[in-house]
């Protein structure tokens, strides 16, 4: 990637091209200070950390690499919510008839509450904080069969477990998917309703 002198504004519309993505100068400045953080984490990570932790915060920068190759995170460019359906169908059917609404308002509202909390435990730096958010993100997840945002949980996780790692990079998938299980589990309640 050339990068020729001039703007700062022209410096990243050059990046943004080669990265493929239309200039969008203040998503890629974030994206790309998300990444700078991921790799200066990586680099910096404690002597004592556990090589499956440092694969594993590897891991979480090699997927925000991969979605900056196709613009600034988003909907579009990130995986899709990796999800096994049935899990999620067995859950109901054993919640009954009886019972659906208030499993799925239960969802919805513990998911809710997981990315309202845990996004500001990210932003505040709580360590702490978000361990206890991905704790209960992973039953969460696992229990509606949604396997991948589990695992990813799980990685943020483990690198929260080092005061001195930075969680940016590792928090970013799990927002997404988050976000994307959020979005689902509320369609299904609404459309669950709207069946009654």
């Amino acid at each position: 990637m050339a990068v020729r002198s001039g703007t700062k504004g022209q410096a990243l519309a050059t990046a943004s091209g080669a990265f493929g993505a239309p200039a969008d100068t203040d998503a890629l400045t974030t994206a790309l200070r998300l990444l700078q953080s991921g790799l200066t984490a990586l680099a910096a990570l404690p002597p004592d950390l556990a090589a499956a932790q440092r694969a594993a915060h590897a891991a979480a920068v090699a997927k925000l690499v991969q979605a900056l190759q196709n613009g600034p995170l988003s909907d579009a460019n990130l995986p899709p919510l990796e999800i096994d359906h049935s899990r999620l169908a067995r859950l109901i059917e054993l919640a009954g008839p009886l019972h659906t609404t208030e499993l799925l308002v239960h969802l919805d509202q513990d998911l809710a509450h997981v990315a309202h909390d845990l996004a500001i435990a990210v932003e505040t730096g709580d360590t702490a904080a978000i361990r206890a958010q991905t704790h209960i993100l992973m039953t969460l997840a696992g229990s509606v069969g949604a396997y991948g945002l589990e695992q990813d949980a799980r990685t943020l996780n483990q690198i929260a477990h080092h005061q001195n790692a930075q969680v940016a990079p590792a928090a970013e998938p799990v927002r997404h998917g988050l976000d994307r299980l959020c979005r689902l589990i509320s369609a299904r309640r609404l459309a669950h309703e709207a069946g009654r």
